[in-house]
């Protein structure tokens, strides 16, 4: 048998053919999903053992990214994983800074209540009065409404019983607050009903932070704390 001749010199490799990630929708188990996103994995770029090509954890926990040919442009010589996009980092907060909407002529402003879980009720509402007339004044410094990790939205002054709020980023919730009624409630008395003064109140989550079944353990330690207000002064 011949060997075949030598390469010749200053010959290159074969160029490597880039990934192509596939098109269309791509099925995947939720915890595949889970765990691609943890790791910042494009679905499209992964192979899928399972039925119908479909992704399983094992294909997340074995996909190695590929790297991309090196060009022209790109003569660093720096490991291309390096480059590629992080996924975005959750910050954990360890402070209350509740925003509170404010509508203004200008349009709606968040004037923030910095340190919220070290005030009483008293503290609180004095500063959301001071900032409420700052807004309205336009004379809030930009510190003042910047951050905050938290927000409320009170929409029951202007006779809107409930509504939904849109998330304002970074932070992960705002509460929807509407206006408070009376209503009529079953009740063991000769009249079969008492009328006590309702309000409704959504909480929206980022779901990537918090879960819907936090959410509503939330609004449902939220319920006590209104329905009793005395446990709040406690």
């Amino acid at each position: 048998t011949v060997a075949p001749p030598p390469a010749p010199a200053g010959s290159s490799p074969a160029p490597v053919a880039p990934v192509t990630p596939r098109k269309g929708r791509v099925f995947a188990s939720p915890l595949a999903k889970k765990l691609a996103a943890e790791k910042g994995i494009d679905l499209a770029q992964v192979n899928g053992s399972g039925p119908d090509g479909r992704v399983t954890k094992k294909d997340i926990e074995t996909f190695v990214p590929p790297k991309a040919a090196p060009t022209d442009s790109d003569s660093s010589g720096e490991d291309s994983d390096s480059l590629v996009e992080r996924p975005d980092l959750v910050e954990r907060n360890h402070v209350v800074d509740v925003s509170v909407a404010v509508s203004t002529a200008n349009g709606l402003i968040t004037p923030i209540v910095f340190n919220a879980h070290t005030k009483g009720l008293a503290a609180i509402s004095s500063d959301v009065t001071a900032l409420a007339a700052k807004a309205r004044d336009g004379k809030l410094q930009p510190h003042e409404f910047q951050g905050g990790t938290f927000t409320i939205s009170n929409l029951g002054m202007f006779g809107v019983k409930n509504f939904s709020a849109i998330i304002n980023p970074p932070q992960a919730c705002i509460l929807a607050v509407g206006g408070s009624e009376k209503r009529r409630l079953p009740a063991d008395n000769e009249k079969g009903f008492d009328v006590a003064s309702m309000m409704s109140v959504t909480l929206s989550c980022d779901h990537r932070v918090v879960d819907g079944a936090v959410g509503a353990q939330w609004l449902a330690e939220f319920r006590k704390f209104l329905e009793k207000p005395v446990t709040m002064l406690l």
